[in-house]
């Protein structure tokens, strides 16, 4: 229990995390053969580590490692990776392309790890509302603005300025 609590552990893991995304982000269409081995093979390599963090947090908190969200989050983001995988390496074509967004999910326990970043995040989440209202009247005084110089300036002549595309027979 110990070990899974110190610095060390969770400092490794944080590292872990971000060699995880910058090696995610270079990923690329046309990527040789030679490449896209090698980076399913890195992935491999970092989905068994991670699934080893698992394995060390569940033997330190037993049952009560499910009572923590972000253990579950974390289980849930290993899992996907490793059924992905598999259903990838056994049948040779990548079907379920979209399970890899649960590796992208791997960045989302950064914020985990840094308590500074959870702050912000709690704080932005809690400004969202306030930031959808600020969108609407935004729009509602586009809208209006819009509506008017149609009313007025509809019909104008083409001219320097005003052509075909750029006019105010419509809103659009």
């Amino acid at each position: 229990w110990v070990f899974a609590e110190s610095d060390i552990f969770n400092f490794g893991a944080l590292s872990l995390i971000v060699l995880s995304t910058l090696m995610m982000a270079t990923e690329s269409y046309d990527a040789s053969s030679d490449y896209v081995n090698t980076t399913d093979n890195i992935n491999w390599m970092f989905t068994m580590i991670f699934s080893l963090e698992i394995l060390i947090r569940l033997t330190a908190y037993g049952h009560r490692f499910f009572y923590e969200a972000w253990n579950n989050f974390d289980l849930f983001v290993v899992v996907t990776a490793i059924i992905e995988q598999l259903v990838a390496a056994s049948i040779g074509i990548k079907v379920l392309r979209a399970l890899r967004i649960s590796r992208i999910f791997r960045t989302i326990r950064i914020v985990r790890r840094l308590p500074r970043l959870h702050t912000l995040i709690k704080a932005l989440a809690s400004a969202f509302p306030a930031l959808i209202s600020a969108v609407a009247l935004v729009l509602i005084v586009s809208f209006i603005f819009t509506t008017i110089g149609v009313q007025f300036f509809a019909g104008l002549k083409y001219g320097y300025l005003i052509d075909k595309k750029r006019n105010f027979d419509n809103s659009w």
